[in-house]
């Protein structure tokens, strides 16, 4: 199980050691220099532990411990410092430190202190509990998600995992629509069936019969053996059908004449074949569209869509950015044999304003780039993906080289201006998905209507919207 760990240390190096340790314990570390900043991004950003020094500049650590019992009482966290007391320690535990440790300790001791205030908070029982148990396959990667639309995601598909019912997974590119697919079916009754995944848009529209429902020999020029379709060879299983919205008007038919028979009949043959095989289809386009302007059939998607399960995009599920970011990040260095190190605090507020149009997908991409030019910063997208300052058309920041004020201007604004339009944007964008309604909006943020309140205020945010 992995936690989101704030490292708070105005020494580089202890810093740095302290991200690396807890990363390499599974966990994904944000780090930052000193308590305004820690006190920043948890506004901003949900962390489910703190690890502080004592000593800091500007506010020191026991009064940015106080600051942040009073927003956050249930998180846990650890003191740390190189001049601790018997007294100094005392301190910190009534002032709500769950920990203190004194340096230098050793790695065991701080993941030992880490863990146990995991526990202690129930944030690891909690997850744990909430998180279905789903099976996508032998080499399949996992299904993440912890943030309030993904867990309703997946309580419908574990209410939909044991059943034969049609289900219709929409979502944008990049989203995960076949790995709900494989979850489905994997964590479902027919696991021990065959799971046979099709795209339609790949498929030349002379051979989509074919490949769907089979052929027999000398059914056309070139049939000279008689073939298996996909839903024959999915008899027991699962076929699913991404893409679906691509699938030509004659192949449309026939499947709804499967869909409601449970029959086939190959190209070229006479005789209809009985086959048991559970259909999940998958599309990024609006297929109520499609059918409106006659491009899709409309009794085959009242027939597809028993079910619907929408993927909400990245930029909806945002705390769900760095859980994600870690798994990516051991998986690469993994490949590469490359190691990565902690995000800096103006990196990761980069990573929450940025949209993300390309989605988990997207993500997985920058990270294997970042990697593998061991450039923690390499994970942004150019300047001129981003919204930002100083940068001109065709003008880009290259990773891991350093901004300059003429091609990557925000790249060098002041980091409590960064904080700030990231807070803004992460708040408009959750506004934007929830049509303005706060109280969805804040459960996306998981903040507290409260705060939401406080931070459109103190934002200025207007956006138009018939806010309730």
């Amino acid at each position: 199980m992995s936690a989101r760990i704030l490292v708070v240390d105005d020494e580089p190096n202890m810093r740095e050691m302290l991200a690396d340790v807890l990363g390499r314990a599974g966990h994904a570390a944000c780090a930052c220099a000193s308590g305004e900043d820690a006190l920043r991004l948890l506004e901003s950003a949900t962390f489910d532990g703190v690890v502080m020094d004592l000593k800091l500049p500007g506010i020191s650590g026991a009064e940015a411990l106080r600051a942040l019992r009073r927003r956050a009482d249930r998180i846990p966290v650890i003191m740390i410092s190189a001049y601790g007391t018997v007294d100094t320690a005392v301190a910190a535990l009534k002032d709500g430190a769950f920990d203190f440790l004194v340096k230098p300790f050793r790695n065991q001791d701080l993941l030992h202190a880490v863990q146990r205030g995991l526990e202690a908070s129930g944030l690891l029982r909690l997850a744990r509990d909430s998180r279905p148990g789903f099976d996508l396959g032998p080499g399949a990667p996992p299904l993440l998600g912890e943030s309030p639309p993904m867990r309703d995601l997946f309580s419908q598909m574990q209410r939909l995992a044991d059943t034969d019912v049609p289900v219709l997974v929409i979502g944008e590119t990049g989203t995960g629509k076949e790995l709900v697919a494989r979850a489905l079916h994997w964590s479902g009754g027919r696991r021990h069936g065959p799971w046979i995944a099709v795209n339609c848009a790949a498929l030349p529209e002379a051979l989509i019969e074919s490949e769907l429902f089979g052929h027999e020999r000398g059914a056309f020029t070139g049939a000279h053996a008689a073939k298996l379709g996909r839903f024959e060879a999915g008899d027991g299983g699962t076929v699913f059908l991404d893409e679906i919205g691509e699938l030509a008007p004659n192949a449309q038919a026939k499947l709804l004449r499967t869909l409601e028979s449970g029959e086939v009949t190959r190209v070229g043959g006479v005789a209809s074949r009985h086959v048991n095989a559970r259909v999940i289809a998958a599309t990024n386009v609006d297929l109520q569209s499609a059918v409106q302007t006659g491009r899709f059939r409309p009794d085959l998607y009242y027939r597809l869509a028993v079910v619907t399960l929408r993927l909400p995009p990245l930029r909806a599920r945002l705390n769900d950015l760095e859980p994600l970011s870690h798994h990516f990040i051991r998986q690469f260095e993994s490949k590469y044999g490359r190691e990565l190190g902690p995000f800096a605090a103006e990196t990761l507020a980069a990573m929450r304003a940025y949209t993300w149009p390309g989605n988990v997908r997207e993500l997985m991409h920058a990270i294997e780039r970042a990697v593998i030019l061991a450039d923690p910063r390499a994970v942004l997208p150019p300047a001129a993906e981003r919204t930002g300052e100083g940068a001109t058309a065709g003008e880009t920041c290259a990773p891991g080289n350093a901004p300059t004020p003429t091609t990557c201007g925000a790249a060098i604004r002041p980091l409590k201006d960064a904080v700030r339009d990231a807070e803004r944007d992460a708040v408009v964008a959750a506004l934007r998905v929830t049509d303005g309604a706060r109280a969805a909006a804040a459960e996306l943020l998981d903040v507290s209507v409260k705060t939401l309140y406080n931070k459109i205020r103190e934002l200025g945010i207007d956006l138009g919207l018939n806010v309730q």
